[in-house]
């Protein structure tokens, strides 16, 4: 088997597990299914993923690469001052979950009991984690920081607020539009991070 055929099965793996994930309640992506999907053998997941874990985190990191999530978070760190990145952050962050929201639902429902789910949620929130703590470290810099608030809880309070869980509780429990959602959430982030 050649390369092109190798990222020709890699991609058919991913997007067979991203289309099962994304079925409204499912959270079953076992290893047949996702096979089933893809049109290819369960050795091809272990060959390409080494577990079905590795398969999980490689689809939720495939879909921050796709969507340029990387290089979204560089521009916004350039957006201005300190508001303007919060800003910029949340009103990307309203737009880039809406997605992937079908995804999120179905690994964190079912993450408490599927550790390979668990696995592949706690790097991909490790990932939001760096980017609030670059943004933050960006805001102490600038001497915008709140006084008393340091930087590891000024991280952690960010990466709380772009919770995906209260993203969906916004969004669609209680309807909240993508703008209501972006300029109520930038100013919590303002008022709750920045020195008034």
């Amino acid at each position: 088997m050649g390369k092109a055929d190798d990222s020709g099965a890699r991609r058919a793996i991913l997007d067979a597990t991203r289309e099962l994930l994304e079925e409204p309640g499912s959270t079953d992506a076992g290893l047949a299914r996702i096979a089933g999907r893809a049109g290819y053998s369960r050795q091809a997941i272990y060959r390409h993923f080494g577990s079905r874990a590795g398969l999980l985190k490689a689809t939720l990191a495939d879909i921050d690469e796709r969507a340029g999530a990387e290089g979204a978070v560089a521009r916004i760190r350039e957006a201005g001052d300190p508001g303007a990145v919060l800003d910029a952050l949340v009103g990307w962050w309203a737009d880039y979950v809406a997605g992937f929201a079908g995804v999120a639902r179905s690994v964190y429902a079912g993450r408490a009991a599927d550790p390979a789910l668990a696995a592949a949620w706690d790097d991909r929130m490790e990932a939001l984690m760096t980017a609030c703590r670059l943004i933050v470290s960006d805001c102490a810099r600038a001497g915008a920081l709140r006084p008393g608030l340091g930087r590891p809880a000024a991280t952690e309070l960010l990466w709380g607020l772009l919770s995906i869980p209260l993203w969906d509780q916004l969004r669609t429990d209680r309807g909240w539009s993508r703008a209501q959602y972006a300029r109520r959430v930038g100013l919590t982030a303002r008022a709750s991070l920045l020195a008034q």
